[in-house]
């Protein structure tokens, strides 16, 4: 899937974009732009396709995607946010120079597999996002840097795999678009082979190939993925039993279930949900 390549206007007046959002909900837009991001969901629920990721996210959610990393999010509910967007020589071509910004140059790598960061680290740092749509001058500037010396200082998940880039995306931006939107729509039902290859207009052997040289991944593991996510995300905000949110995602057979999360989470969906306790308490 090629992405949309977006074209952000700046203010020659401001160094970064910072912009407040309210959206009834999130089409599926894959896209790409060359400015970092960092996104804040103040509230709301959904999916976000992040490179070569794929999770579910709830209020709190901070992310950070470095320059030219393909992502989307995906929701049918509202959702209110922050986004903030900058060049990487948005204070100057030097200033990452600096032996003091080591670390945070550093940091700026790794985001070009995109970071996720604790619901606890984005509660800490969210009122002084927040806050910057109020401040001026200087003050706009040391707190950005606040901003991001906080949470290079703190532990974060990298989301995209390292052999993800840019150029492994295909050119065949309508037909997936349609595939993903539709799969994103009924991944918790039993989507055949024969189903969404009828979608993309293609035989079941021509689309297999498509999809995986498309994506970079199977068609099986992409909605695999999708129905861990949303477990993930049951198995943390609900107290259903194992078995019924195995159902509820779409999976037929408890212990197909537990082996398949298992295999994308290093670790049981019983002992997932302990862990998130046991972190949270």
């Amino acid at each position: 899937m090629k992405p949309f390549i977006e074209h952000l206007t700046s203010n020659p007046n401001e160094s970064f974009r910072y912009s407040l959002f309210k959206q009834p909900h999130f089409d599926f837009r894959w896209h790409v732009h060359p400015e970092y991001e960092l996104t804040l969901i103040t509230q709301g629920r959904g999916r976000r396709f992040i490179g070569d990721s794929i999770g579910d996210y709830t209020e709190c959610d901070l992310i950070f995607i470095g320059s030219n990393l393909p992502h989307s999010w995906y929701s049918q509910v509202e959702n209110r946010g922050v986004v903030i967007q900058f060049q990487q020589n948005f204070l100057g071509n030097t200033f990452l120079d600096l032996p003091e910004l080591s670390n945070f140059k550093s940091f700026l790598r790794k985001s070009v597999h995109g970071l996720s960061f604790p619901p606890r680290i984005a509660r800490k740092i969210s009122p002084k996002i927040l806050n910057l749509q109020r401040l001026k001058a200087l003050d706009r500037i040391i707190v950005l840097l606040e901003i991001f010396k906080e949470m290079s200082e703190s532990r974060f998940q990298i989301l995209s795999s390292r052999l993800f880039t840019y150029n492994t995306i295909e050119k065949n931006e309508k037909r997936i678009d349609k595939v993903c939107s539709y799969i994103n729509e009924k991944y918790t039902d039993s989507i055949t082979l024969k189903e969404i290859s009828d979608i993309a207009s293609m035989s079941p052997e021509s689309f297999c190939r498509f999809f995986k040289s498309t994506t970079g991944k199977s068609f099986v593991d992409y909605v695999t993925e999708l129905r861990i996510g949303k477990a993930c995300m049951l198995l943390i905000e609900s107290e259903k039993s194992i078995s019924q949110i195995c159902y509820d995602v779409g999976f037929n057979n408890v212990s197909n279930f537990n082996r398949r999360f298992q295999k994308v989470k290093d670790r049981t969906p019983s002992q997932f949900r302990k862990d998130y306790l046991k972190n949270n308490n």
